[in-house]
């Protein structure tokens, strides 16, 4: 299958606004499940998105199989890596979803709050 690319990039760019919190909301919250970057539209810890891009690329869940640990070692795109985490998170998640869903349903995967990889949510052993 093909990445998504600059396809990914903007529909990531287009769900990476956060709600804005004033600082008081920001207290109130609790702790989410996903570790990291809770208030992004693609919560978690960015390189778990990445290793979940990975896997079905390389028809596998294990997080030490060769190819995804080469896939993992690839430098990321320059304009991801000028990207805050929400947008990093956003643009894997994209990726995520042009592999893993019809091309049609690519914006409609990207908007979807409710999918989150397992992996993401879990991390290793999961």
């Amino acid at each position: 299958m093909r990445p998504v690319g600059s396809t990914a990039l903007a529909v990531a760019l287009a769900f990476v606004s956060p709600p804005a919190l004033t600082g008081g909301e920001v207290a109130k919250r609790a702790p989410c499940k996903y570790e990291e970057n809770c208030e992004c539209a693609a919560p978690g810890i960015t390189l778990r998105w990445k290793a979940a891009y990975c896997m079905p690329l390389m028809q596998t869940d294990d997080l030490e199989n060769e190819g995804v640990q080469q896939c993992l070692a690839r430098p990321d795109p320059a304009a991801v890596r000028k990207l805050g985490a929400c947008g990093q998170n956003a643009y894997w998640k994209a990726m995520i979803c042009g592999v893993l869903r019809q091309k049609n349903d690519v914006r409609k995967c990207v908007r979807d709050k409710t999918f989150v990889p397992r992996f993401v949510e879990m991390g290793a052993g999961s």
